[in-house]
């Protein structure tokens, strides 16, 4: 098991990030090299909603809207490319 879960020959979406400034792995970052549509949403475990972005090069940064940093643990995340839709979970760890 490395740390990518690959989903599809353009995509390749990581399974733990650790926002905690040293500069590796700072942000929930989907590789998509395709040209469809792109939309990352993250969800935590109550359903909410923590984080979504339509640009394929910005990662999430483990904070919410408000700008505040989340709490370890597990996410939940949605990718959609085109007409495909990938989920799974993200562990956060600082």
């Amino acid at each position: 098991h490395g740390p990518y879960v690959v989903a599809s020959p353009d995509l390749f979406i990581p399974n733990v990030f650790s926002p905690n400034g040293d500069g590796v792995n700072d942000n929930f970052l989907v590789n998509y090299t395709g040209s469809q549509n792109f939309l990352l949403q993250v969800f935590d475990r109550w359903g909410v909603m923590t984080y979504q972005s339509n640009n394929k090069t910005k990662g999430w940064d483990g904070t919410n809207e408000d700008g505040l940093a989340v709490p370890d643990g597990i996410y939940y995340y949605k990718v959609i490319t085109g007409n495909k839709e990938f989920a799974g979970s993200i562990t956060l760890v600082r």
